[in-house]
């Protein structure tokens, strides 16, 4: 079985149950039989058609020192050894029995094991234990019930021994299955979320990056959005080798097109199920994709508009700006109360006014992405006055004795707007006035 056959099984297979407490060897031991009468030789496997890929062969080897055996307790007797990297077959066990499989990992690395074809109808759990020198087992994942495709994972920070079993609960025995396990020691740091119910669970709007560590890697993610928002807006940015799905109400999987936003309704308490994968097993790990979710009501807030400039102080209003202004920008919930975080797209733009109905003139513009805060702030040069709303010059005095005079033209209802990509109103706190200095001119002590 070739790794795209195991992707395209694991894209058809999804509503696998998991059962981490799932304690297996006292299990046996209440039957009365001990748990190494259970750990049968497997039949004479046949090694299955592999590809024999240089990204297959990535996936084993493995940065850092060779594995001491000092490190790994020796094998397990009656459990049969098999090699990172290779797809087996082997016939299904009866009720009652389970297959046993064995292998050696490197430090720093991530644990995928696929089992596949097991016989429709029959209940396979598929458990992975980690065996310490003194031969404790631990468990790391289990994955029940009668799905014919099953995705086990775990994380483990140095060398050690695992135990792949595939134990019968509901079974005839002698049907073939197929199963692979793989590792990696470059993933990102939202693994592993190989499976629907490992899925990486998310609350409030987010925006992440990360990326496919292998053909065979599934990233699931749950996002509980804000229960003060009816609906979510949802955007993908990925490659063109990478797709992804959110999980219809029916439990279908839904295809989303690349770099497009939707808006998903989602009642409160509800979830968001999407997950990200490569069709044809051909993504790469420098293929990054950005997954954003956001309010669709949400709404910019200047909260900052200043300048450094060396002015009078005479013109009336405020702030005074010559020709940069300083904007700090917020992004926020519709109701105001919870920032955004960080990637929503915010713009700025700067206008001359008369402040009554007429068409403002356009000085300056500039957008980019709010930081984790939920912040943007931005340096715009607006230049020399453009009207309309110009007034002057006009006469200013100091309070100083002797006064000091100053004529100086203004546009007194120059303005300052931000919104966002999802609200494009042109409201407050979105919009804020200020003076544009248009020229100063000193006149001395003379009136």
């Amino acid at each position: 079985m070739t790794a795209m056959i195991f992707a395209q099984a694991h894209a058809k297979n999804h509503n696998s149950a998991r059962n981490e407490s799932l304690n297996l060897t006292d299990r046996f031991v209440m039957t009365g039989a001990p748990v190494r009468a259970f750990t049968l030789p497997m039949k004479q496997h046949t090694q299955a058609s592999l590809r024999h890929s240089s990204h297959a062969a990535s996936r084993k080897t493995v940065a850092g020192p060779p594995t001491s055996t000092d490190d790994v307790p020796a094998p397990l007797d009656g459990c049969q050894e098999i090699d990172v990297g290779n797809t087996y077959g082997a016939p299904t066990a009866p009720t009652g029995t389970l297959r046993c499989f064995q292998f050696i990992t490197e430090p720093s690395n991530k644990i995928t094991v696929y089992v596949a074809d097991l016989p429709a109808g029959e209940q396979h759990d598929v458990h992975l234990f980690e065996v310490a020198n003194d031969g404790t087992w631990n468990p790391l994942d289990s994955v029940l019930g009668i799905d014919s495709f099953k995705v086990t994972q775990a994380i483990r920070a140095k060398p050690t021994g695992i135990l792949l079993l595939i134990d019968a609960q509901q079974a005839v025995g002698g049907a073939t299955f197929q199963f692979q396990a793989t590792t990696t020691s470059k993933f990102d740091g939202w693994e592993a979320n190989d499976s629907l119910t490992r899925a990486t669970h998310l609350t409030g709007n987010i925006y992440l990056r990360a990326y496919l560590d292998n053909a065979n890697d599934f990233d699931y993610y749950s996002i509980a959005p804000p229960a003060t928002q009816s609906s979510t807006s949802l955007t993908f940015t990925g490659s063109s080798r990478q797709v992804i799905e959110r999980q219809g109400e029916d439990g279908t999987w839904i295809s989303l097109a690349n770099n497009r936003k939707y808006q998903i309704r989602v009642p409160a308490g509800d979830t968001i199920h999407i997950r990200v994968y490569s069709p044809l097993g051909d993504a790469l790990p420098e293929d990054q994709y950005w997954i954003k979710t956001s309010d669709p009501l949400n709404r910019a807030g200047i909260d900052q508009y200043s300048s450094n400039e060396n002015l009078s102080g005479l013109a009336p209003g405020l702030p005074r700006v010559a020709r940069e202004i300083d904007v700090g920008v917020t992004v926020w919930d519709e109701a105001g109360n919870v920032p955004q975080g960080a990637g929503e797209h915010v713009t700025i733009e700067v206008y001359d006014s008369d402040g009554r109905k007429g068409t403002p003139t356009l000085l300056a513009q500039t957008d980019g992405l709010t930081n984790a805060q939920g912040s943007f702030a931005a340096k715009l040069d607006i230049g020399p006055c453009r009207g309309p709303g110009i007034e002057g010059p006009h006469r200013f005095n100091t309070y100083s004795v002797p006064a000091e005079y100053w004529d100086i033209t203004y546009v007194p209802k120059a303005f300052v707007v931000a919104y966002t990509d999802n609200n494009r109103r042109i409201e407050w706190p979105g919009i804020v006035f200020f003076t544009h200095v248009c020229d100063e001119r000193y006149r001395g002590y003379r009136p």
